[in-house]
């Protein structure tokens, strides 16, 4: 068994466990029933994403899950816009994709062509994304 070093993996761990905080009020790893799950359309496609992780396809699920992202922001930014807010709802499904991502061993991530790098990127990609403005520089 290779020794692994969990530095990189804690602190993303600790970052994803902070932001869930700050953003939508809590945060769960449990990754059966989230909470951001509305339909079953939703937790469906959810399943997907991790079912393609747990294949190797860790890129293409990253992609799908941000095609998925702007397509689903695009048609709730007009209606937030009075509002002022983005719907957490989101945030909270990428960021379980994320964590996810990030429970899997560096050596099956290395061998499907993804890294630790890549996750910490996504997330700051996030959170860039939808504006919200933590020095995310600082968290890792």
């Amino acid at each position: 068994m290779e020794f692994e070093n969990n530095g990189l993996k804690n602190s993303i761990a600790g970052t994803l466990r902070l932001v869930g905080i700050l953003i939508s009020g809590a945060w769960s790893d449990k990754y059966k029933q989230p909470k951001f799950i509305e339909n079953a359309a939703q937790e469906d496609f959810y399943q997907t994403l991790l079912q393609r992780i747990d294949r190797g396809e860790i890129n293409e699920a990253e992609n799908e899950l941000l095609a998925y992202m702007e397509g689903k922001r695009s048609v709730e930014k007009a209606a937030l816009q009075d509002i002022g807010t983005v719907d957490n709802t989101i945030l909270d499904m990428a960021f379980s994709v994320y964590g996810y991502m990030n429970e899997k061993e560096d050596i099956f991530l290395e061998q499907n062509n993804y890294c630790r790098q890549e996750i910490e990127e996504g997330i700051r990609g996030l959170l860039m994304r939808f504006g919200v403005s933590i020095p995310a520089d600082s968290w890792f």
